[in-house]
């Protein structure tokens, strides 16, 4: 669902920052490529930019266009003003086609810097794009499973929309389960919806049906 709505909103012609806390950069290009990215291209194409905190932490760089590593120190400290710096490079690139700030994902923020000082440097990202870049849509990534639920609270707390979603392998295939639990729409009512995964490898390999 996550690199699904990625690609409805490279093909809107957003810009997508994408900061990578989880994974080796070949893996995250996999999993995107299972509805359809190719990542290096759209990176190729200028269409997005990676910001890899988990090849800067753990030293494992590609030389690949668009892709930007954090050298030196990364902590607590030194982490949001070295990542504002790229932010900054980026600027005429997002400048009059919108800016997506996608985190991947909260729970690998966390094991680096800890729940407590994750949230400080969400809240001074929020800040800053809110100050600067006001239209910034954010996207956050986040397994229930090893966060806390005050942290989960304090995250949807400050989303525009919260999206839970359950996943479980049956006969047919994975089915997931997502529910809209939090919305800005005027009226909104919380919502369900059950998706089946299929096996092409594009975007609409998704299949979503209502529940309510």
């Amino acid at each position: 669902m996550f690199f699904g709505t990625i690609a409805e909103l490279l093909e809107q012609g957003k810009f997508v920052v994408l900061s990578n806390y989880n994974q080796p950069l070949k893996t995250l290009f996999k999993l995107a490529s299972a509805v359809g990215i190719d990542i290096e291209e759209e990176l190729k194409n200028d269409n997005m930019a990676i910001i890899d905190v988990f090849g800067s932490k753990y030293e494992t760089y590609f030389d690949i266009p668009n892709v930007y590593y954090l050298h030196g120190v990364v902590d607590v400290d030194t982490i949001n003003p070295k990542i504002l710096f790229v932010f900054e490079r980026l600027q005429p690139k997002f400048k009059k086609r919108g800016l997506v700030r996608a985190i991947y994902a909260l729970e690998g923020a966390t094991f680096m810097f800890g729940e407590e000082e994750t949230l400080k440097l969400i809240n001074a990202d929020l800040a800053h794009k809110s100050k600067y870049h006001p239209d910034t849509i954010f996207m956050f990534l986040m397994n229930s499973d090893i966060l806390s639920r005050k942290f989960i609270a304090w995250v949807s707390g400050i989303s525009d929309y919260v999206i839970v979603t359950k996943s479980k392998l049956e006969p047919d295939g994975i089915i997931e389960r997502l529910y809209v639990v939090r919305s800005p729409d005027e009226g909104f009512r919380p919502l369900a919806f059950k998706l089946h995964v299929a096996d092409e490898l594009t975007k609409e390999r998704i299949k979503i049906e209502k529940l309510f």
